[in-house]
């Protein structure tokens, strides 16, 4: 996605905690646990490569019209998120209208008290 848009700015909704503490116990714990670090390993990956490139472009080792500097902005909220289970945080199918305006609610929450802090 970030390759084929001209902006510098990304923001990052993270929906998965990236620290849960203890271990899963159940299967659905397991499998969810498993989801978590399958998508998380994905997002972790493309952090170390567009800071790598961050890096290479600080040093004057690569030209700037070369490739693009990112600025990645990140909204988060591990404690929110460990509430939720991945297929919660990924899957509408089956979500209530009560449940969708509660995480709507926590999400805006995490926002509003991030956001201030750069914009």
């Amino acid at each position: 996605m970030i390759y084929h848009y001209n902006t510098r700015d990304v923001v990052i909704v993270h929906i998965n905690p990236l620290v849960r503490p203890g271990v899963p116990i159940t299967a659905a714990e397991i499998l969810n646990r498993i989801n978590e670090i399958s998508f998380n390993s994905s997002l972790v990956r493309e952090m170390r490569t567009i800071a790598f490139v961050t890096d290479l472009i600080q040093q004057g080792k690569v030209d700037r019209d070369e490739m693009k500097e990112m600025l990645i902005h990140s909204i988060r909220s591990d404690e929110a998120m460990r509430a939720l289970s991945v297929p919660a945080n990924t899957s509408r199918a089956g979500t209530s209208l009560r449940t969708a305006r509660q995480r709507t609610t926590r999400g805006r929450g995490v926002a509003h008290g991030e956001l201030p802090e750069y914009w």
